[in-house]
């Protein structure tokens, strides 16, 4: 995905997995995901993300 087509709270999974997770910060160039479950904070490239 692109970052203008990533919002606050939009949900998202990683590549091609089934992890859920919610967009909490976009910053230049790394995405800032809270992941269900674990409740882990990632960033992530927005390569990565997929529309969930």
């Amino acid at each position: 995905m692109r970052i203008k087509d990533l919002a606050i709270g939009m949900t998202v999974r990683y590549k091609n997995q089934k992890w859920k997770g919610t967009v909490v910060g976009i910053g230049r160039e790394e995405i800032r995901v809270v992941f269900e479950g674990d409740g882990a904070t990632e960033y992530i490239d927005p390569m990565f993300l997929r529309p969930f």
